[in-house]
Order: structure tokens, then C-alpha cells, then sequence
């Protein structure tokens, strides 16, 4: 399985999928003209990820801004994340960063963490 990346925009986020070791990395802004156009190739990726996982997944999320439509889009992944690990079939960590001052992407990661019960991290992005 390849790895899969693409390069930040004003209005999308730039990605980072890496197969054999399990790194997922979402980083800037996430408001698409197309959320599904946008979205369908990673969701294939992680589907096609989801039949091997690595042994332990690590997705980063260092999201400045999401709008809501990709916040779905995210909350499924997360899903989709934790059905893996409680399968163990993989061990996921979720790395989440916010701006300080950004209680927005705080509350969401927060939300999303008590949703999931995901072993979440935080930290601020400087």
C-alpha cells in the first residue's frame, strides 16, 4: 500500500498517510469547496488501510479550523479508528494541537475524545 499526501491549501487541510508506520497527520484549515470530492480519496485510503493496519496508528491533528461538514467527515474517522482499535487490530494514539486562544478546536478535540473514549493527547501549536 502507497502512502498518500497532499500539500495545504487556504481551504484544505494538508494530509499525511503513511501505511507501514501508521501515521495520520491532518494540519491547517478544512473548508473545501467539495467536502466529498475532497475527502473520498482519503477515506479510500483509510478503508484500504483498515484491511493491514500498522500495529499502532498515530493520527495528529493540527487543525487551525474545520467547518462542519468536515467535522462529520473527521468524527467518522475517529469512528472508524476505534472500531480498529477495539478489534485490536491496531493501537491508535490521537495527537491533538490547537492554537492558544482557540477553545473552538480545544472543545471539539474534547468532544470527539468522549465520543471516541480514543486515547487522546493535547497540546498547543505555536
Amino acid at each position: 500500500m502507497s502512502d498518500f499526501e497532499l500539500s495545504s491549501t487556504s481551504g484544505s487541510p494538508g494530509v499525511l498517510l503513511k501505511a507501514q508506520t501508521g501515521e495520520c497527520a491532518f494540519t491547517g484549515y478544512s473548508i473545501p469547496q467539495n467536502n466529498k470530492e475532497f475527502y473520498r480519496p482519503i477515506l479510500n485510503w483509510l478503508k484500504e488501510y483498515a484491511e493491514q493496519p500498522a500495529e499502532q496508528t498515530c493520527l495528529t491533528m493540527q487543525m487551525e479550523y474545520m467547518d462542519n461538514a468536515s467535522r462529520k467527515v473527521f468524527a467518522n474517522i475517529l469512528n472508524d479508528l476505534k472500531s480498529l482499535h477495539q478489534k485490536h487490530l491496531t493501537k491508535v494514539t490521537v495527537a491533538w494541537y490547537f492554537k492558544p486562544g482557540n477553545e473552538d478546536m480545544a472543545e471539539l478535540g474534547k468532544r470527539l475524545q468522549a465520543e471516541t473514549s480514543l486515547n487522546f493527547s493535547y497540546s498547543t501549536l505555536n
